[in-house]
């Protein structure tokens, strides 16, 4: 650690070490809104009305659906990695079938929260059910 590190470490130890900071303005508050240069005023209203009634926009609702269809796909993979020698092979199974289909769908909701996404956000990626496979082999300890 460099000599401004253990500086900046050793006094706020001391700060916080004697409580200096539990009683400062606004403690418990929630932050103020930031000035964003990129957002438009309108935007800025409609995004304040929306936290007041604690409503997201429909691009971070997006996004939780995708982290859990992700999980969601990637468990039933790796369920039938272990299963199966092929769970995607020439004997394409009706439950293979579906979760292509999930797949597609999730792949499509990728696209639109992309789109839907501010400025500064990552993009999501779309996922490969080949990739999945492979991945779902080599966790399951088996060669693709």
């Amino acid at each position: 650690m460099d000599r401004w590190a253990r500086i900046v470490d050793r006094l706020l130890g001391e700060v916080i070490g004697d409580g200096d900071i539990s009683d400062l303005p606004g403690a418990g508050e929630k932050l103020p809104p930031l000035a964003d240069s990129h957002t438009s005023p309108d935007q800025r209203a409609a995004f304040k009305i929306m936290q007041d009634n604690e409503v997201a926009p429909e691009w971070m609702a997006l996004a939780k659906s995708l982290e859990q269809s992700e999980r969601q796909i990637r468990a039933e993979f790796e369920s039938e990695a272990k299963r199966h020698d092929r769970p995607d092979g020439a004997a394409r199974s009706p439950k293979s079938r579906q979760l292509e289909e999930r797949i597609d769908q999730h792949n499509r909701d990728v696209i639109a929260f992309n789109l839907k996404a501010p400025r500064g956000i990552p993009h999501k990626s779309m996922l490969n059910s080949q990739t999945l496979y492979e991945q779902a082999l080599a966790k399951a300890g088996r060669n693709a």
